[in-house]
């Protein structure tokens, strides 16, 4: 797998993943039910946003700050892996952990939410 990438445009990070990347959308589907009548009546409304899951670590600061800063600023993103290919998502959410005896090895997660 290649290592995945996230930019805003002007600063692109590679991701270093160490667990398996995962990937979830679902389905909108209405159901009505009409008195006396046999079975519901589903309407389709599209698709839910996709949701990806990345847990990974970097080795620098400053990717762990551009990060935290584009969460906060809730900045629009371009994501690109081996199966989405400039795919527009926002941070969700972003955790780390500093990892003693390490310096500058921040091990997060990360949730991306497909921004359609």
């Amino acid at each position: 797998m290649a290592a995945p990438t996230i930019t805003d445009g002007s600063t692109t990070l590679t991701l270093n993943v160490n667990e398996d990347l995962k990937s979830s959308t679902g389905i909108k589907l209405v159901s009505t039910v009409i008195p006396e009548r046999a079975g519901d009546i589903l309407q389709f409304l599209g698709r839910n946003s996709e949701r990806l899951t990345i847990g990974g670590f970097t080795n620098q600061q400053s990717e762990k700050n551009q990060l935290v800063t584009w969460r906060n600023a809730g900045t629009k993103l371009t994501y690109n892996d081996d199966e989405h290919t400039n795919l527009s998502v926002r941070i969700q959410s972003f955790s780390f952990s500093l990892k003693p005896g390490l310096t500058n090895h921040y091990e997060f997660d990360l949730v991306l939410v497909e921004d359609v």
